[in-house]
C-alpha cells in the first residue's frame, strides 16, 4: 500500500512565489501542495479546515505583511497535531538559528538556494527530522539577551526538546512555557533583524507576549 503524500501549506505573500512552489511541489511524487495562504491570518482563518485534514509540513516565509513569519511559526507549534514548520528566508543563515529554534522551526531554507535543495528539506521535514544549523558566533550575543531564566529553555529548545517536556522539567505549565517563549522571540528580533528597520510589534504578537491565557489561542483576525 503507497504511503499517503506529505501535505504541504505554502505561506507567502508573493503571488508568484506561491504559484512557483504549487507548481514545484506538484511534480514531486509523494508530495501534495494542501493550500497556499499569502498573510498569517489567512492561514488562521483557514486553520479549522486543515486540522479535518491536517498538513503535516508548513512553507512559511520569514516575512508576512500581517505577523512575522517566526510568530506564525510559533503558533503553529502549539496546534494538536502540529505540523513541522520549515522557514524561508533571503537569509537563511546562522543569524536566524536561534529565534527560529525558540519559535519552534523544523528547518530553514534560502529562497535563493536549489529548489532541490527545498524538496529534500520538506521530505526531511515531514519524516521528523529537525535541522537546523550551528548558531555560530551570532548565538552568544542573541542569547545574552534573554534573561537567565529563559536560558535552560533555549539550551533544550536547540537540542530538540519537546515543550511538554521543558515545562516538565521546569515545573511549569505548557501555557506559560508559550508565554515565556514569545517574550523570548520579541527580545531576539533586534540581533536577527539588524540590517533592516525595526518594525512595531503586531497587536496580536504583543498580546501573546504579555499574556500566557492568550499564548495559545488563535487571534480574532478581522
Amino acid at each position: 500500500m503507497p504511503a499517503a503524500a506529505i501535505r504541504v501549506l505554502v505561506v507567502d505573500d508573493h503571488a508568484a512565489v506561491r504559484e512557483g512552489m504549487r507548481s514545484l511541489l506538484s511534480h514531486e511524487p509523494g508530495i501534495l501542495v494542501a493550500g497556499t495562504a499569502e498573510s498569517a491570518g489567512e492561514v488562521h482563518a483557514m486553520w479549522p479546515a486543515l486540522e479535518r485534514a491536517p498538513v503535516d509540513v508548513v512553507l512559511v516565509d520569514r516575512h508576512l505583511p500581517d505577523e512575522d513569519g517566526l510568530s506564525l511559526c510559533l503558533w503553529l507549534s502549539t496546534r494538536d497535531p502540529a505540523p513541522a514548520v520549515v522557514i524561508a528566508a533571503a537569509r537563511a543563515d546562522a543569524a536566524l538559528t536561534v529565534p527560529a529554534a525558540v519559535a519552534g522551526a523544523t528547518a530553514m531554507w534560502a529562497k535563493t538556494g536549489d529548489p532541490a535543495r527545498l524538496v529534500a528539506i520538506l521530505r526531511a521535514a515531514a519524516a521528523g527530522e529537525r535541522v537546523l544549523p550551528p548558531a555560530g558566533p551570532a548565538g552568544p550575543m542573541q542569547a545574552a539577551r534573554l534573561a537567565s531564566e529563559d536560558l535552560p529553555i533555549l539550551g533544550m529548545l536547540r537540542h530538540g526538546v519537546p515543550p511538554a517536556e521543558i515545562a516538565a522539567t521546569l515545573g511549569i505549565d505548557e501555557a506559560t512555557l508559550t508565554a515565556r517563549r514569545w517574550a523570548m522571540l520579541e527580545a531576539l528580533r533586534a540581533t536577527f533583524d539588524h540590517r533592516e528597520a525595526p518594525r512595531a510589534m503586531p497587536l496580536i504578537q504583543a498580546i501573546r507576549t504579555f499574556s500566557p491565557s492568550a499564548a495559545t489561542m488563535s487571534p480574532e483576525w478581522s
